[in-house]
């Protein structure tokens, strides 16, 4: 896969970017975590989230494609274990983690069937969170309205809600 993109990206990434608390609660909710849990947060990028969940006493592991992402987040946090990986091949064995988290990365991932599959391959015993923005959500931004194509272009790559819903990718 091209990474150079997510390397370039990476580079001012965190200049915009931080951890939303309420999407934070959100997945803290879902996801449940425990403190002796094991849990991986899959297209960490920067590590905003993964940090997040450490900050909060729990074991986390961020993997990410770009090398540029994971130097970011290894400055921030050199305690937690970075390591970089496709999502669709995952470096990790069977049944390690004891849950996961996908926060708005899904839409950068080429094939999200063979995703899944690796993501619940390295689950133990517990839940994948995923939060993301759906086509069906994008509609309605007000950038369609200054940026129609390139909003059409960006819904194209991103799997809709009934899809992910039923297990049709």
């Amino acid at each position: 896969m091209n990474t150079v993109i997510y390397d370039k990206i990476g580079k001012t990434y965190d200049s915009t970017r931080r951890a939303d608390p309420e999407i934070l609660a959100r997945i803290m909710r879902h996801l449940s975590p425990k403190k002796a849990g094991y849990y991986l947060d899959v297209g960490c990028g920067s590590g905003n989230y993964t940090q997040a969940l450490f900050q909060k006493g729990f074991n986390v592991c961020g993997v990410d494609i770009s090398l540029e992402m994971l130097e970011k987040a290894r400055i921030k946090s050199p305690q937690i274990k970075w390591v970089q990986g496709d999502a669709r091949e995952l470096p990790f064995p069977d049944e390690v983690f004891d849950g996961a988290i996908c926060t708005l990365a899904t839409h950068h991932i080429k094939d999200i069937e063979m995703a899944f599959r690796e993501i619940y391959r390295v689950l133990h015993n517990g839940c994948f969170v995923i939060f993301t923005s759906l086509p069906e959500q994008m509609q309605f931004y007000w950038l369609h309205e200054y940026f129609p194509d390139m909003m059409q272009k960006a819904c194209s790559v991103i799997s809709r809600f009934e899809s992910i819903a039923s297990g049709r990718f």
